[in-house]
């Protein structure tokens, strides 16, 4: 369930920055760790905070300024949000898979299952990749273990709902890489409602296990 968890949240953010500024993409997907602070205390038996709950009303109403619900919505945005949804149950069977596993064993799991899940999109969608870009793909494979090896051994140390809203520290990483490398500048609903979202996160980084 963790991996197919992963696998629908990674393809609904791919299909959406396909379509949408990454900053943009990322705002919405970040919906997710709210969404895990709240399951990890129904699921999970996890204590719920003052500061839990300060983190929780500052990424929503940061979400509600980057989403607009009363404005237009486009799909590439729908699809951020799904994958953020995706995201929360996947950092939940994260803390529950860790205490019962090897991280090494839950990764290389996640690594083959990934694979078999995702075979028949690639078998439908394959394109040979140019030779120039063979770098990147092999980085992004490095990066991504090392970063999902890191996230396996955290959460075998702490609480789903602390952990989570520190996910929101990436959007920063994003926002600059979609400007210095794509020339995306976020709108100034975007870069607010990223800042609260931002704030949400360094609330428990400062507190997090006071009551």
């Amino acid at each position: 369930m963790r991996t197919a968890f992963l696998v629908t949240a990674m393809t609904l953010y791919f299909l959406a920055i396909a379509r949408i500024p990454i900053s943009l993409a990322v705002s919405a997907y970040f919906v997710g760790p709210i969404v895990a602070v709240a399951l990890s205390v129904l699921f999970l038996k996890e204590t719920f905070t003052r500061w839990k709950l300060l983190s929780l009303v500052l990424g929503f109403v940061g979400s509600l300024i980057v989403l607009q619900p009363s404005g237009d919505i486009e799909i590439g945005l729908i699809m951020a949000f799904g994958a953020g949804l995706f995201f929360a149950l996947y950092l939940i069977a994260t803390r529950q898979a860790s205490q019962n596993s090897d991280p090494i064993k839950t990764l290389a799991f996640q690594c083959m299952l990934g694979t078999v899940l995702l075979s028949p999109q690639a078998a439908f969608t394959f394109e040979l990749p140019q030779l120039d870009v063979l770098w990147l793909f092999a980085g992004l494979g490095i990066i991504s273990a090392i970063a999902h090896l890191m996230t396996i051994l955290a959460f075998r140390l702490a609480d789903a709902s602390t952990l989570s809203p520190l996910v929101y520290l990436e959007l920063v990483g994003s926002a600059a890489i979609g400007f210095v490398i794509f020339s995306e500048i976020p709108t100034l609903s975007t870069i607010a409602g990223a800042a609260l979202i931002i704030i949400s996160g360094l609330v428990l980084l400062r507190k997090p296990t006071a009551q």
